[in-house]
């Protein structure tokens, strides 16, 4: 399975795969390759997590933040928790328009 994902402005191949790397990870953020790869073999509440993880990394690589693997983390759990607790936010994003009260 193959799908593609623009993140500022560059295409990314999202890619599942049975085996990421030799340390046996989740997913791989390849920013220069443009590619993010998924372990196919997570569960699905996983699989979210480690895809926003990968996007995060591919910020970071574009926009030169450096950041550490620890802040990598904790922004994309903060992503996910902040979209899953509020689900009607999530659905409602793409049509969220300015309301002058």
């Amino acid at each position: 399975m193959e799908n593609t994902l623009r993140i500022l402005g560059k295409t990314y191949k999202v890619r599942f795969v049975d085996k990421v790397d030799e340390e046996d990870s989740l997913g791989l953020c390849k920013a220069a390759d443009q590619e993010i790869l998924l372990r196919i073999e997570q569960p699905q509440d996983c699989l979210r997590d480690t895809l926003l993880h990968e996007i995060v990394h591919a910020l970071d690589y574009q926009l030169h933040l450096d950041l550490k693997e620890r802040q990598v983390h904790c922004i994309a759990m903060g992503i996910v928790a902040v979209l899953l607790d509020n689900p009607e936010f999530a659905q409602s994003w793409n049509s969220m328009k300015h309301i002058d009260a």
